[in-house]
C-alpha cells in the first residue's frame, strides 16, 4: 500500500480576525483541486 501524504494547516489571528489556510502535497498542482475562498 502506497502512502499518500497531503497536509493542511489553518491559522487564525484573533486580533486582526485574519484566517490563513495552506495545503502541502506530494502531487504537483494540488492548488488546482483545493477549494479556495476569497475575502469579500
Amino acid at each position: 500500500m502506497k502512502n499518500i501524504a497531503t497536509f493542511s494547516i489553518i491559522g487564525f489571528d484573533p486580533v486582526t480576525k485574519e484566517l490563513g489556510i495552506a495545503v502541502q502535497s506530494k502531487f504537483l498542482g494540488v492548488g488546482a483541486v483545493v477549494r479556495g475562498q476569497k475575502q469579500v
